[in-house]
Formats: C-alpha cells, sequence, structure tokens
C-alpha cells in the first residue's frame, strides 16, 4: 500500500483532521513517478504533504506504451485519510 494508517501525521491524527486528497502522478517510461501535485485538498497541508511523500516514495506503474515502448504519462488517484479506530 502507498498510504497506511501509520504514516498518519500526528499532528492532524491529534486534531481529528481526515479527508480524501486527490493526486495526480507524473510517471517515468520507467514507472517511477517522477513528481505530483495535489489536484483536490483534505484543507489540511500535513495530510495533503503526507500523501505526496508518500506516493512519490512507494508508487510504482506499469508505464504507458505507444506502439509496445514505454512512454511517460499521468495518472490522478484518490486517498482517504480516516482516523484509525481500535
Amino acid at each position: 500500500m502507498w498510504v497506511t494508517s501509520e504514516d498518519y501525521p500526528s499532528n492532524a491524527l491529534r486534531n481529528e483532521h481526515q479527508g480524501r486528497v486527490t493526486v495526480r502522478f507524473y510517471v517515468t517510461a520507467e514507472g517511477r513517478i517522477e513528481s505530483a501535485e495535489v489536484v483536490d485538498s483534505t484543507a489540511t497541508p500535513e495530510l495533503d504533504a503526507a500523501t505526496i511523500k508518500n506516493v512519490t516514495r512507494r508508487g510504482r506503474f506499469n508505464p504507458a506504451t505507444r506502439k509496445c515502448v514505454p512512454v511517460p504519462g499521468e495518472f490522478t488517484r484518490s486517498f482517504n485519510w480516516l482516523i484509525p479506530r481500535d
């Protein structure tokens, strides 16, 4: 998984912030995330930043292809930050 409950920023958790963040990834022809940007924010900067940090570090893709040749591409995905409950 790219983002887990263990990645929850402590300040956001303490303040009970949660929400959905949507991120656009720019993926290299090798399938690595070159950069990412928030396109729909949770309105909590810590959650947005944690999402970008973790997906950029962990995310891997099968690259897009054109005529069977890997090419760079874009991908958009949403992530939900929900306060873990025991």
